[in-house]
This record gives structure tokens, sequence and C-alpha cells, in this order.
């Protein structure tokens, strides 16, 4: 479980799978992400939730209590703003979801970052990570003006920021923490470090406080998000079975309630077979969806 932590967070394009708002998803250890022009969407599920006892609708429904959503919301954006998966990895994606075929999804693309051209203008925004962290590059070019970032955290109970720095996000489903931020130049070869902190609005509005910088070179702002590692998505998942093969790759397979984004809880409670690689040197993990009926699941035969 730990080389699975190290794996690089996986990025779908979305074809269907997903709201058509959401431009691109990640499910990972505890949460589901979900990318749009304007907003990143998180779906938490506490790590303490006993996920055993979700095996039928009602206990997956009762899960609400031990989940949230939270909303990054970014204000003011470049309504031109484009978004293009970058480093597209080996792995692909496929649902196999209901009995029509001709509404499955298979071969989808998977992306180790997503980009966000001129979010603001002059600004570029980078998400990527691994399983157990979700980091968030604001690339501001020379000239441009970084004050322009802001956004609106909406789902949470409570914000705060913390002695060290962090700001720390309470929900029903737990805490999580945007690290201290880092901001830096790259001048002559040379890293040199930008002091920068959280600005806290009324509202749960975000920005940045910066130092003095040199405005003709490009700088990095780079806040991270932490948070606990499992897997799992952000409903309520259950482990089956797990094999190697000869090769030394881990198969796990098991059933999943995780919601694909927040306009779809209708699909709450819809219990699906979820099949996972980790390769024998982890760089990459290939995830199947399927749904399968109940004689199935009885006679524990997928295919």
């Amino acid at each position: 479980m730990d080389s699975y932590g190290k794996l690089p967070l996986s990025f779908e394009a979305n074809q269907g799978q997903a709201d058509s708002r959401v431009k691109f998803l990640s499910r990972g250890s505890g949460y589901g992400l979900y990318l749009t022009a304007a907003e990143a969407i998180l779906t938490l599920r506490n790590p303490k939730t006993d996920t055993r006892a979700s095996l039928d609708l009602a206990a997956s429904q009762s899960l609400g209590q031990d989940s949230s959503t939270v909303v990054f919301r970014f204000l003011r954006v470049n309504r031109a703003v484009r978004m293009e998966g970058r480093d597209q990895l080996p792995s692909k994606s496929n649902y196999l979801i209901g009995n029509d075929p001709s509404k499955w999804r298979t071969n989808l693309p998977t992306y180790g970052k997503v980009k966000y051209r001129n979010i603001y203008q002059g600004i570029d925004l980078l998400y990527y990570g691994n399983q157990r962290q979700l980091e968030s590059d604001f690339v501001v070019r020379a000239g441009a003006k970084p004050d322009a970032i802001a956004f609106a955290i909406e789902g949470a109970d409570r914000l705060f920021i913390d002695g060290r720095g962090n700001l720390v996000i309470s929900t029903r489903a737990g805490q999580m923490r945007l690290q201290t931020p880092v901001a830096f130049q790259e001048v002559n070869g040379m890293r040199k470090q930008v002091a920068v902190a959280y600005r806290l609005k009324r509202g749960h509005r975000v920005g940045f406080d910066l130092a003095a910088y040199d405005r003709r070179e490009v700088l990095v702002i780079d806040p991270l998000l932490s948070y606990s590692s499992f897997l799992g998505g952000s409903g309520g998942d259950h482990g089956n079975a797990i094999a190697v093969d000869s090769n030394g790759s881990a198969f796990v397979t098991g059933d999943t309630f995780s919601n694909h984004c927040r306009s779809r809880a209708k699909q709450a409670g819809r219990r699906v077979h979820q099949r996972v690689r980790v390769q024998a040197e982890p760089r990459w993990l290939f995830t199947d969806l399927f749904h399968i009926s109940r004689r199935q699941r009885r006679s524990g035969r997928l295919w």
C-alpha cells in the first residue's frame, strides 16, 4: 500500500462518464476530483467509515453522514480559458456499466497533469500529484498580476489558517489541509524563494499575499493539498480479493458505490465492480468499472 500511495495521479478525459461540465476527473484514495472550466470539485469520505456495511442501498445512502463535497471555485476567471491533458499515461480507463454496449466508455485516455491555459490573464494553472497529495501550480508569466488569483471554498464547515500557515478545511468527512504555499522564481538557473501566505477573506474566499519579487521573471505559486491515504473512491468501497500474476502485478477487485460527479448523485447506491491493477514496479494504475448482476455476484463470476 505504501507503493500505491506513490503512484501518480491519473486524470481521465471526460468522454461521457461524467457530467458534461466536467472536462477531466480523477478517482483516488478516499476522494474523487472533477475539474470544470472554473471549479475543482472534491468528493470526500471519512477514512474511519466502516464500508463493509455499505453493500446495500440503504447503507450506501447513509454514507452521506460521513462524506462531503468541497468545491474550489475560481473567481473572475478568463472566459477564454482552455483545459488540456498533459503527459499522457499508458494506462486506460474503461466503464462497462449497464447492459447497453453503446453507453459503455472504453479505452479512455489518462494524463499525469491537467493544464488550465490562461485561467487568468497571463496565468496558467497546472494540476498533478500522487495518491496522497494534489499539487496546483499557478504559473504567473512576466508582467502578469498574481493578485487576480482568487478562489472561494464551498462546502466547508470551517476554514482557518493554523500556526504553521496551513489552510485547514473542516468538513463532515474530516479535515484536509492546503499546506503552507511555496513560491519561487528560476533566475539564471537558480531557484529563488519568494515569501507567500494565504489571505483568507469573508465568504470563504482565498488569495495570496506575496513579498516583492522580480516581475520580469516567471513566478510559480505552489499550494499543496494533503489528505489521508487509503484505497477507495469517494463512496463506500469493499475489497473482495487480491491476486498477483507471474509478472508481479497486483490485481485488486471489489465493489464501489463511489459517485463520479456530484450532479450524478442519482447513481448513488448502484453497486459497481471495480478491478484495479498495480504494476510490479508501481508507476501506473489501471482501472476498469463493471456493473454486475445479482446472479454474477452470487456466483463470483464476472465473465
